[in-house]
């Protein structure tokens, strides 16, 4: 079994690869994969219409930015952490037009303590990213 540090290190490499970059346009594919993505997307956008009023919200795993720039256009104050320094520099160029708003994408991991004070968010988004856990655990 490899070690915690090192498979954390692997998944850091694997998201930074360039082979990565595809999320940038990933959404807009017609194949399932796609397909999939977008209605994942789809039934989290449609959960966040539930409410009436703005959320300020922490996405973990953000990817190329797609979800944040729909949640950002709703008028929501949007956190994003990421392991991949490629895609958070996706990220901040995708929702570049929203820089007046209140949004911050950074590089981290959910593998360790978040920053953050307690009860600072309305909503915790983590959508396809608990198969990169090395601690489960925590």
């Amino acid at each position: 079994m490899m070690n915690k540090f090192l498979k954390e290190k692997e998944i850091k490499r694997w998201w930074d690869s360039k082979r990565q970059l595809r999320w940038k346009n990933i959404y807009e594919g017609k194949d399932y994969s796609s397909l999939a993505l977008n209605n994942r997307e789809f039934k989290i956008l449609d959960y966040l219409s539930i409410n009436n009023k703005k959320l300020n919200i922490l996405e973990i795993g953000f990817g190329g930015g797609q979800l944040a720039y729909k949640i950002l256009k709703e008028g929501h104050i949007y956190t994003g952490i990421d392991v991949s320094s490629n895609l958070t520099k996706i990220a901040n160029a995708k929702c570049k037009k929203y820089q007046k708003k209140k949004y911050n994408f950074s590089v981290g991991s959910f593998n360790k303590r978040l920053k953050f004070k307690n009860n600072c968010f309305d909503l915790v988004i983590m959508a396809g990213v608990l198969q990169y856990s090395s601690n489960p655990k925590f």
